[in-house]
């Protein structure tokens, strides 16, 4: 799957930050739904040789965070509340993929459902998180030129 060209803008916000260190990738992204898929390297995993919850759990957060944003607002949002569910380990792959979906935008807080996945579409983890809306401070504003073309 090649990023879509609002995927393309997106990626530019989360450039240079813990995210982009670990190669999470947007892939997708429309008001409400985001898709990222993101590489997995040998530091990812633990002693039995699966892909880390942590990470996991990053990437849930991070997808879903994306899915929640407005990108015609100067504000963006940050987690209050997450919950994962493992449902089986996820081990020798090469990818993981991401798809979160607003389930709830409301004026102060919004909600969100997210899916892990192999590449071939196998359920790995589920999640809820819930995510406070905050005004971005000044220096910090999102560039949104690309965004608006």
């Amino acid at each position: 799957i090649e990023p879509d060209e609002m995927a393309l803008c997106l990626q530019k916000y989360i450039a240079h930050t813990f995210n982009d260190m670990l190669g999470v990738t947007v892939i997708k992204y429309q008001q409400g739904y985001c898709m990222t898929r993101t590489a997995i390297r040998p530091e990812f995993t633990n002693p039995i040789g699966s892909i880390h919850g942590g990470l996991l759990c990053t990437i849930a957060d991070t997808t879903a965070g994306i899915s929640t944003i407005r990108i015609e607002e100067d504000s963006t949002v940050t987690t209050i509340s997450s919950d994962m569910q493992f449902l089986r380990p996820a081990m020798n792959l090469s990818h993981i993929y991401c798809q979160a979906e607003m389930i709830k935008d409301g004026k102060r807080i919004a909600f969100a459902d997210v899916k892990l996945m192999t590449e071939d579409g196998i359920l790995l983890a589920k999640g809820s998180f819930t995510f406070a809306r905050i005004q971005l401070p000044g220096p910090k504003k999102r560039d949104t030129t690309d965004l608006n073309q």
